[in-house]
């Protein structure tokens, strides 16, 4: 999957974000993926934590982007998404409960991989 089919797929997984995509267009003039994805994520932490099912719906396509898409893809996964929500306690907190065992062992191994590790509480 390349970028263009990446945010297609976004938008029809989650057209309440749709309004952000046009916004973006008209500010931008054109798609930059990692801008849109930076803006998308941070709307995500701002206002998504405290709704369990979309923050599970928003990993799984997070997830299937890593193994889905092609390498500028899966750097949006590790640069743009990974590493701001190993930035914010508060929304790795929440990845680390939502998202797929397997998939918080690969963010992980990006992580690491990056030099940076997740500091979180595990319980």
């Amino acid at each position: 999957m390349n970028e263009k089919e990446c945010v297609r797929r976004f938008i029809r997984e989650f057209p309440e974000y749709k309004s952000q995509y046009d916004d973006h267009i008209l500010r931008n003039g054109k798609l930059h993926i990692h801008v849109f994805f930076g803006e998308i994520n941070s709307l995500f932490i701002r206002t998504k934590l405290d709704e369990p099912e979309k923050a599970e719906a928003y990993f799984r396509f997070v997830e299937m982007m890593d193994r889905e898409g092609d390498e500028a893809v899966r750097k949006i996964v590790r640069h743009t998404i990974l590493e701001r929500l190993q930035d914010e306690p508060e929304a790795w907190e929440v990845f680390m409960k939502t998202a797929s065992p397997e998939f918080i062992k690969r963010a992980e191994e990006l992580l690491e991989a990056l030099g940076k590790t997740a500091e979180y509480d595990e319980e």
